[in-house]
């Protein structure tokens, strides 16, 4: 057998090559070439029809914003929002989103006067200003409980309980 190369592949599916059959390929290039083919049909595709959405694994993004649809990569997002609010956190097993521990609580973003919250009594809110909010940094800040479920006009069940009880 001889040596091939990725001229040898690229002259297969080339236009009308002269001497260049089947037989000289293994069927793990065949189907390699196929694959990449198709590959760069569907990203042509995408790129005529003008799909504003670059998708990559876990996450895609539009413009500045990005949407993340894997836990792992948000667990990841929200520890680094956590971050940037004066909080640090260590995570035991990435592969599991609840094995995040506090390590100093971070300071809320969304009352007038900051105050000490943890890991597991703050939230994550999206402050971006589209419609669909996006997961990126940039519009994301941790707050305490209170004021994320304020700012969406929601009530706490604890406050509700409270308000049950001075009634």
């Amino acid at each position: 057998m001889h040596e091939r190369t990725r001229k040898d592949s690229a002259r297969l599916f080339s236009s009308r090559s002269e001497s260049v059959s089947l037989r000289d390929f293994t069927e793990q290039e065949i189907v390699k070439e196929l694959r990449d083919r198709r590959k760069a049909r569907r990203k042509q595709k995408s790129a005529v029809l003008g799909h504003p959405a670059k998708k990559q694994g876990g996450a895609y993004s539009v413009g500045d914003h990005e949407y993340l649809t894997d836990p792992v990569a948000k667990t990841k997002r929200r520890m680094e929002i956590f971050r940037n609010a004066g909080g640090e956190v260590v995570w035991f097993d990435e592969s599991d989103p609840y094995t995040v521990e506090e390590i100093k609580v971070a300071m809320c973003q969304g009352c007038a006067e900051t105050h000490p919250v943890g890991w597991n009594e703050g939230d994550w809110d999206h402050v971006c200003p589209l419609e669909k909010h996006c997961d990126s940094a940039a519009c994301g800040q941790f707050k305490c409980r209170k004021s994320h479920s304020g700012r969406h006009a929601r009530f706490i069940r604890s406050d509700r309980a409270e308000r049950r009880e001075q009634a």
